[in-house]
């Protein structure tokens, strides 16, 4: 998301100032997000979370992307941070748990693949 304060300046009307805030929204829903998931770990299977939460924000995302007006592209953007928040730290716990004899090499490999 490190593109969506110019593409909220560019496309959306409202300007920069508004794009800003949007941005905000999506670090703080990303901070809401990572709890909830962090509560949601041992209640739902990991894949099954990722899975929710990817699809979530790739919806999400589209809503910000599609939307006409600041409102509810602020609505599409927060929604986004708060699906996407918890989805490297599960693909690292599901990492770990497929893999505890290597966990170390396997959960270096996906931080680098991430980066």
């Amino acid at each position: 998301f490190s593109w969506t304060p110019t593409y909220l300046r560019d496309a959306v009307p409202g300007g920069a100032a508004w794009a800003g805030g949007a941005v905000t929204v999506f670090w703080v829903a990303m901070t809401v997000g990572r709890f909830a998931t962090g509560a949601l770990i041992g209640r739902i299977p990991l894949m099954r979370l990722n899975g929710t939460l990817a699809a979530g924000g790739a919806l999400a995302a589209v809503v910000a992307l599609a939307a006409p007006g600041p409102a509810a592209a602020t609505v599409g953007v927060a929604l986004s941070g708060l699906c996407f928040s918890g989805i490297f730290g599960l693909i690292l716990a599901e990492t770990a748990e497929r893999f505890p004899n290597v966990a170390g090499t396997a959960l270096g490999g996906v931080v680098a693949a991430g980066g």
